[in-house]
């Protein structure tokens, strides 16, 4: 964005509604029609407000497909709103994961505007009936709240007819949800939305850019014989990196670190990578762009110790009082005392041991079952308004929320609070019950649930600081607030960061206990039955016909014996039928024994 400007450009995605049910004229002259108008008249006001803002139309029925990409043309977009048709059924998630991929790969690639200073907007207008799919539309929605990207809904309906679950409001995120049940009402709405986001504070945390940035390519495995052969074809030289211009790395100065982008086979070293991701403030978010292309590159963890030396961290939670019931049990010491050696490298590092890396204190944990290093993230370090998360990797979360109590003028952390969703569907397997195909199994699982409950209640009398809650069946989530007893230090950055990230792990794992162990269940050996051989009398038998004759394979099952699998939605689409008839239909048909398959989330899968 030009110094000069007053505000941001903005360039907005609408995300238009146009299924059978928007054509009801329960709006003058109909749902379409009335919306077409409002959003006419939208575009034509921000345009007065600055004609650099761009626009892009996206219409979602069974699917989503781009009717106008990005464009500062009122003409042009206009006339894509006015040439908008009714047809299909109403497949939100799809739309929405489609619009969220549009503006993704504009966010990647190199060039253009949408990836530098612009706002990205989503507008949403439908009327809220989204029929079954196989995209969760909130969930995406989170993924644009995590990119930045703020999104406005607006609800055609009556008051009385709102949409199930609350859809579109929960979609909302980072901007505004109107219900809107008369035309009138729509235009006082569309004059509101055609104001300039503040994204003042939306500027003060690094988008989850990880989330659309692509993998750096590793060909440093390959023998000799074939990065000959990579140079020959791709044209480019494997091992020499374009921002220090050498080829060995400057920090540990091996060729062992050096990457390819992806885009325009770039070669860089990792920790180039990372002092360029610097240089552009992206470190935080874990992405830095190709020096060469300026596509979004996604940086890889470093396994390898850097050129700065490495400090000592004394993590040693303070001992807490037994009579304060909200205090933490101790968490183990680190395993680092103070007058020892200093710090492991991440390749000799075992569980429980500190690592500085990267001007981070990283920890070695085993965590659900997989060893990996989790560190604390913090947005506006000092500030009233800080965050902290902890993470592994490149950003990925490993619990829902961590928050240390900090009294930035007193200069002290007095504990913390973790938050951890834990349920009994949250780990999405058969084993784990998502599935529940007969009473045995479903049984079984209602087993496992009234046993966790039972150890839920017996970690609230043993720890009365951690707290139980849960907003729908599947799931719950255990809460625990720490208090230290002995404030600790915030001066001393490293020490204090050791004894959150130990003190943490205690309270994962506790609540980690929670959880029945899913044990895999051995398939028993039955015996091969050796085969007798038939006898001329069970020959003669065997082949009178028993029974009545098979009844001819129907038309329907016919055909989906064809595919391998397809949406019931579009099925029901193609038929003319609703979606709950034809699931009906395919259910009778599995049944009757005519077609083999199964119905999983809105999906027709064929039995191979």
């Amino acid at each position: 964005m030009s110094d000069t400007r007053e505000f941001d450009i903005e360039d907005t995605v609408i995300l238009m509604d146009v299924s059978r049910s928007m054509a009801r004229k329960d709006f003058d002259p109909c749902r379409i029609e009335a919306v077409k108008s409002a959003l006419i008249e939208w575009v034509k006001l921000k345009n007065e407000i600055d004609k650099a803002d761009r626009f892009a139309l996206i219409t979602f029925s069974t699917a989503g497909q781009v009717v106008q990409d990005y464009t500062d043309d009122l003409d042009q977009i206009i006339s894509a709103i006015k040439n908008v048709r009714v047809h299909g059924i109403s497949a939100l998630g799809e739309g929405m994961g489609f619009t969220v991929q549009f503006i993704g790969q504009k966010m990647a690639k190199a060039g253009d505007s949408a990836s530098g200073g612009n706002v990205n907007r989503i507008l949403i207008i439908s009327d809220g009936k989204a029929t079954l799919s196989s995209i969760d539309p909130i969930e995406r929605a989170n993924v644009a709240a995590e990119l930045g990207i703020i999104t406005d809904c607006i609800e055609i309906s009556k008051l009385e007819t709102r949409s199930f679950g609350k859809l579109l409001e929960s979609m909302a995120i980072l901007g505004e949800f109107y219900n809107i049940y008369d035309k009138s009402l729509l235009e006082v709405t569309i004059k509101s939305l055609s104001h300039k986001k503040d994204v003042f504070e939306l500027k003060k945390t690094m988008p989850k850019l990880s989330l659309i940035a692509a993998d750096l390519l590793d060909l440093t495995s390959l023998s000799e014989e074939m990065q000959k052969a990579v140079n020959k074809l791709m044209g480019v030289k494997v091992n020499f990196c374009e921002i220090c211009r050498t080829d060995k790395c400057p920090v540990d100065g091996t060729t062992e670190c050096i990457r390819l982008c992806p885009y325009c086979k770039t070669g860089m070293h990792i920790h180039c990578a990372e002092e360029w991701a610097k240089q552009s403030k992206m470190i935080e978010g874990g992405v830095c762009r190709c020096p060469h292309c300026l596509f979004l590159l996604k940086l890889p963890v470093t396994e390898k110790t850097t050129s700065k030396p490495a400090s000592k961290i004394i993590a040693l939670p303070p001992k807490p009082t037994a009579s304060q019931t909200s205090q933490t049990t101790q968490p183990p010491t680190s395993p680092q005392q103070e007058g020892q050696a200093p710090l492991n490298t991440a390749i000799t590092a075992k569980i429980g041991d500190f690592i500085l890396e990267d001007d981070k204190v990283k920890l070695k944990i085993k965590h659900r079952g997989e060893e990996k290093f989790i560190y604390l993230a913090w947005d506006n370090w000092g500030k009233e308004n800080y965050s902290c998360n902890i993470v592994s990797g490149m950003n990925n979360l490993v619990c829902k929320e961590f928050h240390p109590k900090i009294d930035w003028t007193q200069g002290n952390c007095t504990g913390f609070i973790i938050r951890d969703l834990i349920g009994w569907f949250s780990s999405t397997s058969v084993q784990h019950g998502v599935f529940i195909y007969n009473l045995d199994e479903f049984e079984q699982w209602n087993k496992r649930v009234l046993n966790d409950i039972s150890k839920i209640k017996k970690l609230n009398i043993e720890h009365p600081e951690i707290k139980f809650s849960s907003d729908k069946i599947m799931d719950f989530l255990l809460e625990a607030e720490v208090k230290f007893a002995e404030p600790l230090e915030v001066s001393d950055r490293n020490s204090l960061e050791g004894n959150l990230l130990l003190g943490a792990m205690t309270y994962l794992n506790l609540f980690e206990s929670a959880i029945t162990p899913i044990k895999k269940v051995k398939e028993e050996k039955k015996p091969k039955k050796t085969p007798i051989a038939p006898t001329p009398e069970s020959v003669k038998v065997a082949k009178k016909p028993t029974g009545p004759p098979p009844k001819p394979k129907s038309e329907l099952a016919k055909r989906l014996e064809k595919l391998d699998k397809i949406p019931i939605s579009i099925l029901a689409e193609k038929l003319g039928m609703s979606n709950i008839k034809v699931e009906g239909i395919i259910i009778k048909l599995i049944d009757s024994g005519e077609l083999e398959g199964t119905i999983k989330k809105g999906i027709f899968y064929r039995k191979k």
